[in-house]
């Protein structure tokens, strides 16, 4: 009995996680190679086949390899990015007030993927925009007494921080 879905792609999504989640599906189901394609365009939704349609024309997208056409795809959905401009967004990845430490931490990580540091530099160059970047001061303040901050430490810190505050008594309440 089949089991999992895969929904259609939503055109402004990441299409490279589209495909990791497909070549999940792919496994979970045994999908041969020979019919990836005809998997691809049958559960990609209207919109991505469209795309597909015109992308490749006048050939018909059913007639080409998964790889041809996942990376003709790849290349007009994701075009490659400017990494100044992705190091940009990077350095302006700040916690909104409302925003939970841990989405924090995911939202901030996941703007440094495309920034293409050096293993050793983007653990620094995390740790120092997670620290300009915290909502709050005192938190800040906090983790700028830290002699050997490093960001896993830093993530310790917040995370007890975060849930200090939320179970302390607020002043009203005392």
């Amino acid at each position: 009995m089949p089991c999992g879905y895969l929904e259609p792609f939503v055109v402004g999504e990441s299409f490279t996680e589209y495909l990791r989640r497909m070549d999940q599906y792919f496994i979970l189901h045994d999908v041969p190679e020979t019919r990836k394609v005809a998997a691809l365009l049958a559960m990609c939704g209207p919109k991505l086949f469209k795309i597909a349609t015109k992308v490749f024309f006048p050939e018909d997208p059913c007639q080409q390899s998964f790889e041809a056409l996942t990376k003709k795809l790849s290349q007009n959905l994701e075009p490659d990015s400017n990494v100044a401009t992705e190091r940009y967004k990077f350095h302006r990845c700040v916690q909104a007030h409302d925003q939970s430490m841990t989405d924090y931490i995911i939202q901030l990580e996941a703007c440094s993927w495309t920034c293409q540091y050096e293993p050793t530099f983007k653990q620094e160059a995390l740790c120092d925009q997670f620290v300009c970047g915290v909502y709050s001061n005192q938190l800040r303040a906090e983790l700028l007494r830290e002699p050997t901050l490093n960001f896993g430490n830093a993530c310790y810190v917040a995370l007890s921080w975060e849930s200090a505050v939320r179970g302390a008594p607020k002043e009203s309440e005392i």
